[in-house]
C-alpha cells in the first residue's frame, strides 16, 4: 500500500524546477535554461536554493511560440 502511494505522488509534475530539472523540460542544456529561466522572470530564491517556476516558464514559452508564428 505505501509503495503505491508512493509511486503515485511521484508522477505529480513540481511547481518549481532546479536548473537540471528545467534543462530537462526544455531539453536543452544547463546554461540554455538558465538564460530561459531569467528571460522568462521565473528564477525564485527559496533558502539558499534557485528554482524556476514551472508556471512562468509554461507562460514565457507559448508567448514566444506565438511571437514566432506572427
Amino acid at each position: 500500500n505505501t509503495m503505491r502511494l508512493k509511486e503515485a505522488t511521484t508522477n505529480i509534475a513540481p511547481a518549481y524546477l532546479s536548473q537540471r530539472q528545467l534543462a530537462d523540460y526544455l531539453s536543452v542544456g544547463q546554461n540554455i535554461a538558465r538564460k530561459v529561466g531569467q528571460q522568462a522572470g521565473a528564477r525564485r530564491r527559496i533558502g539558499g536554493r534557485v528554482v524556476y517556476s514551472r508556471a512562468d516558464i509554461e507562460q514565457y514559452m507559448d508567448t514566444v511560440a506565438r511571437d514566432d508564428q506572427a
